[in-house]
């Protein structure tokens, strides 16, 4: 029998215009903030006595480290738009940088956008940089509730000698295709996942905010429109003055790269979207790895 092992990948079976997709299969505990695991799940497509499988396997390390309750599923992913980047302003003194209503410059067609707080000249200098990544989420059902959302990201560099942290943040940026200077202070003062410190995010790799339940949090996920989410640095964030020079700052890929910043959404309730002709059977673990009792596998026929 023919095995087909993959992860982060889009997997697509059958004829056009009656595709189903699979993609991003993930698995997430019950932990809170910067605790809580959330990686993709090894998956594979197989057949069998003349029927396809997709399996899913959770590994014991996962298990035994995991807060209960333990899921996993396939959540929707909604890729960040081509508006996505950063403004930024400075100036001579940090209420000039922070308060301003309009920014100094944009960057919305590279393939890295800022997050970034900079204190210089023994106060006499200061850049402060705020992150904007609008996504389209208009294709979530009317009817759907959303129970878990998470914004991912990745990360290429990280510089960090103030010891700050990052925000999570809504936006209200003036257009999803471009960025202008007035979108600078269209930033939003609640947060809506824990707060992270910078030192604890890993550099070219995938980090991940999980979004709070309501408001603020999932209740600004859009579903017949745009979710503008946004991150600002800790100082910015606190209107805190560093007090030391130094940075503190990430840089986050674009979606003009090839790590699109994207939202994991899952729903329940709202329409049924299960394509035709799939049986959904009890599965058995198989040699290497183990499965959640409440893990389905996908028949299709």
């Amino acid at each position: 029998d023919s095995v087909f092992d993959f992860k982060s990948k889009t997997i697509i079976v059958g004829k056009d215009g009656k595709e189903s997709y699979f993609q991003n299969a993930m698995v997430w505990d019950s932990g809170v903030g910067k605790d809580r695991i959330s990686l993709p799940v090894d998956i594979e497509l197989y057949k069998q006595e003349g029927k396809t499988y997709l399996r899913k396997t959770i590994t014991t390390d996962i298990l035994e480290k995991a807060v209960y309750p333990l899921y996993t599923d396939h959540p929707t992913t909604y890729s960040s738009g081509v508006g996505d980047g950063y403004v930024y302003k400075d100036d001579t003194s940090w209420a000039g940088a922070h308060d301003a209503g309009e920014g100094s410059d944009v960057d919305y067609t590279s393939t890295g956008a800022y997050v970034m707080t900079y204190r210089g000249d023994s106060g006499g200098d200061y850049y402060i940089y705020r992150g904007f990544f609008p996504i389209d989420t208009s294709g979530i059902d009317d009817e759907a509730t959303i129970t878990d959302a998470v914004f991912y990201f990745y990360v290429e560099q990280i510089i960090d000698n103030l010891g700050g942290g990052m925000d999570l943040i809504q936006t209200s940026q003036a257009s999803t295709s471009e960025l202008v200077t007035t979108d600078y202070d269209d930033v939003g003062t609640d947060r809506g996942a824990d707060e992270i410190d910078t030192t604890d995010f890993t550099s070219s790799d995938w980090n991940f905010f999980t979004l709070y339940s309501g408001s603020p949090g999932t209740d600004w996920i859009n579903k017949a429109g745009n979710t503008y989410l946004g991150i600002r640095d800790s100082f910015d964030y606190g209107d805190s003055d560093p007090g030391t020079d130094g940075y503190n700052n990430l840089q986050i890929s674009t979606s003009e790269s090839s790590y699109d910043p994207y939202l994991n959404i899952t729903v329940g309730g709202g329409e049924d979207t299960t394509p035709p002709n799939l049986d959904f059977v009890n599965p058995s673990p198989r040699d290497g790895g183990a499965i959640n009792d409440s893990d389905t596998m996908l028949n299709v026929s």
